[in-house]
């Protein structure tokens, strides 16, 4: 290819966003885009409604722009399964947080 930064404007990707990097380890798996951006994943089992997440990387800062994906299979303990988990404000640091889970009837959540 000739010109690159030509053929990436043609598609019309000259400042699309793309993952540079994508490793994982025992705490899951983090994703770094081109503008530095870090995704991370992974998950925690909350005791009594607390989950302490454990990031799979240091952050070389702390973020306070986080979004957390809510997955359930199911909470047996209750026939209504909605579920919301807030990040306790005090508690994030660069390897990771604290977050209060409850279910929709103010109940703490096992899942």
């Amino acid at each position: 290819m000739h010109n690159k930064a030509a053929f990436l404007q043609n598609l019309g990707l000259g400042d699309a966003k793309f993952v540079a990097s994508r490793k994982r380890n025992a705490n899951k798996a983090w994703a770094i885009w081109s503008d530095g951006a870090i995704e991370l994943f992974g998950m925690g089992s909350p005791v009594t409604g607390l989950a302490i997440v454990t990031f799979p990387i240091e952050l070389s800062s702390i973020s306070y722009f986080i979004s957390i994906a809510e997955r359930l299979a199911a909470d047996p303990s209750s026939e209504n399964i909605v579920h919301t988990s807030i990040i306790i404000d005090g508690t994030l640091i660069r390897s990771g947080l604290r977050a209060r889970c409850q279910r929709a009837d103010g109940h703490p959540s096992t899942y």
